[in-house]
């Protein structure tokens, strides 16, 4: 491995951490959100993303 893969390869996988952690707070925010709103109107799958019906 060249360094410049290796240190491609450490960007990419700073970048999917950091949107796993936004992700992450979206998925938090639209969890209590959730009670503010009509909750029959959503579903939460196993991963906790919001959807809506």
């Amino acid at each position: 491995m060249n360094k410049f893969n290796f240190g491609r390869n450490i960007v990419n996988t700073s970048i999917v951490r950091l949107e796993r952690q936004y992700q992450a707070s979206i998925n938090i925010e639209g969890l209590q959100s959730l009670w503010r709103l009509d909750a029959s109107h959503y579903s939460i799958d196993s991963d906790f993303h919001l959807a809506q019906i």
